[in-house]
């Protein structure tokens, strides 16, 4: 292997653990919370992990010209402030 040209610092998760900090101050362990979803199931408030995910980009009337980027897609809070 060999060293990196120069270092990149990122704040990764910043946000994400005030988001979780919130949510404990609020609903303290032993309390339950549900919510309703768009599909008429019930769900709880849960941390959606993150995951690559491979995209189409073009035109679709131009097939030839069609082609994929894996982007990555961040952890998410599910039903965090509500």
């Amino acid at each position: 292997m060999f060293p990196p040209e120069q270092v990149n610092l990122m704040r990764v998760g910043h946000d994400f653990g005030d988001e979780i900090r919130k949510f404990y101050r609020e609903y303290p362990a032993g309390k339950t919370v549900t919510v309703q979803s768009n599909s008429n199931r019930t769900v709880r408030p849960h941390i959606r992990r993150g995951h690559w995910h491979l995209y189409w980009f073009g035109n679709r009337s131009q097939p030839d010209l069609m082609y994929t980027k894996l982007l990555w897609i961040s952890p998410t809070f599910v039903h965090s402030h509500e």
